[in-house]
């Protein structure tokens, strides 16, 4: 078996026929984020009793075909630069705050009484969708993903007794605190270390 048959393989393995076929429309891309949502959804505990799931997962994975779309039509340059690092952060934090914030405090009619959602969409769980869905899309070869890999952030999920990033020298964030509970300090400290470290998301 030679390199690029071992990859297929793989491939193969971890994604469906529909999503190696098709990872760059928009539902294909909504494909994709299912997927990562199917990877981290076994830590947002208490989200089926949330009152408007279903709308807001279908919003979200929308969201994420946007945020690789609007990668492609306002893309950071191919060569690294700390300014265009901070340009990609401040897309995905924002896209974080975007989320935790749909979910946390839904919208409302001025009539209605205000909703108090059991779950928590906490930025734990945000960076790790957003960071997993952009993974795989790199790993499917979306050619936006590919171009911009460099800039994405590492998933933070050290549900492993052993974290591939312990070996690399990295300590996890506040070791103790799950990372689907990690605040936006918590990881972003950590995103920082990795880098530093010169840790990227195809690293882990």
């Amino acid at each position: 078996m030679n390199e690029i048959q071992r990859f297929n393989s793989l491939l193969r393995l971890n994604f469906s026929p529909s999503i190696i076929e098709d990872h760059i429309s928009l539902e294909g891309v909504k494909e994709v984020s299912r997927k990562a949502y199917g990877k981290l959804g076994r830590a947002m505990h208490g989200i089926n009793s949330h009152p408007t799931k279903s709308a807001l997962l279908e919003e979200t994975h929308a969201s994420l075909y946007e945020f690789i779309t609007k990668l492609k039509d306002d893309p950071l340059p191919g060569q690294y630069s700390k300014a265009a690092q901070e340009n990609f952060d401040a897309r995905h934090h924002a896209w974080c705050e975007n989320r935790t914030t749909a979910f946390n405090n839904p919208p409302r009619s001025p009539d209605e009484e205000p909703v108090h959602p059991k779950f928590t969409l906490t930025y734990g769980h945000a960076q790790m969708w957003i960071n997993m869905t952009l993974k795989y899309l790199t790993i499917l070869g979306h050619p936006t993903a590919v171009f911009n890999y460099r800039y994405f952030h590492v998933p933070v999920d050290y549900t492993d007794a052993v974290h591939p990033t312990d070996a690399l020298g990295v300590s996890r964030p506040l070791r103790g605190v799950p990372w689907s509970r990690l605040d936006r300090d918590q990881y972003w400290n950590y995103q920082q270390r990795l880098r530093s470290a010169g840790i990227t998301l195809l690293d882990i």
